[in-house]
């Protein structure tokens, strides 16, 4: 819970009636310029039931908009090739496809809790 209430993390959630149906995660790091950051879109969930309504566009909309506030020169975002309705929303609310290869790796870290 520690990043909630750290100003590089953003965590946008979508309500319908009160209730959760969605929710938005993305961090911001500084870029070597001293004066703009970027930002990675971690993670993006709508409950299947509230699929296909606009709400993944919205909250990325939202984040746009926190973003530019803050100074983010560019939101990355990635996913698995497979994965087309994820690609469809991002290119539909208007992120640049930069490569159509993506190769993933894991550090795990033994520590002690």
């Amino acid at each position: 819970m520690r990043a909630l209430g750290d100003k590089n993390c953003y965590f946008i959630v979508c309500l319908i009636d009160s209730s959760p149906v969605g929710y938005l995660s993305a961090f911001r790091f500084p870029t070597v310029k001293n004066d703009v950051f970027y930002v990675y879109l971690y993670d993006i969930i709508v409950d299947e039931k509230f699929r296909n309504k606009g709400l993944g566009s919205r909250m990325i909309a939202e984040l746009q908009r926190h973003c530019k506030e803050d100074r983010v020169e560019q939101i990355w975002v990635g996913t698995s090739l497979e994965n087309e309705v994820a690609q469809k929303t991002f290119e539909r609310t208007g992120a640049q496809k930069v490569s159509e290869t993506y190769v993933e790796y894991i550090y795990r870290i033994n520590i002690e809790v």
